[in-house]
């Protein structure tokens, strides 16, 4: 028996499969670093509408003790206090509801700021709690300060809600 003893292609072959793991593992680490390219935008994203959505809750809460300030500015007592109070944030986006007892108390304010524009909107809820009294020490206290996103839209929430429905069509 002969043995054949020209091996002259065998490392041709070993380079061109090197080559095509070298290739393949290229592909993947491309592949690897798009997809955390997009991913980091997308937190990018994600991160700057959140500063901008408590950038607005802050304004309001701003534009909340403005009024409270002036207020007390303006009232000589509490019931001029309250009727100024009920009067002022009772306009626009706030829910202002007074206390069911007539002395004392704090009445409670509820607002919300949504975002706008994104797939799943983000949006804060504030609750405060306003003193009735005209010189309490501090103009509210903050009882609920929540940001909520809205995890799938309607529809694709109808479609995870019954998974057989399309069987019976």
């Amino acid at each position: 028996m002969e043995v054949i003893k020209e091996e002259r292609g065998a490392s041709s072959v070993l380079v061109i499969i090197l080559m095509l793991v070298l290739i393949i593992l290229g592909l993947a680490i491309a592949s690897t670093s798009i997809s955390n390219m997009h991913l980091s935008q997308k937190k990018s994203d994600w991160l700057l509408n959140y500063y901008q959505l408590i950038g607005e809750a802050e304004k309001q809460l701003a534009d909340i003790n403005e009024v409270i300030i002036e207020a007390r500015k303006n009232s000589n007592n509490d019931e001029e206090y309250k009727e100024i109070l009920n009067e002022k944030l009772s306009q626009g986006s706030c829910r202002l509801a007074m206390p069911y007892r007539q002395e004392g108390g704090d009445c409670s304010l509820h607002f919300e700021v949504n975002e706008e524009g994104s797939q799943y909107k983000k949006r804060i809820e504030v609750s405060l709690a306003i003193p009735l009294e005209r010189k309490a020490k501090v103009p509210y206290h903050i009882t609920k300060y929540a940001l909520l996103q809205e995890a799938l839209l309607q529809e694709e929430a109808e479609e995870f809600l019954d998974p057989f429905k399309h069987m019976d069509d």
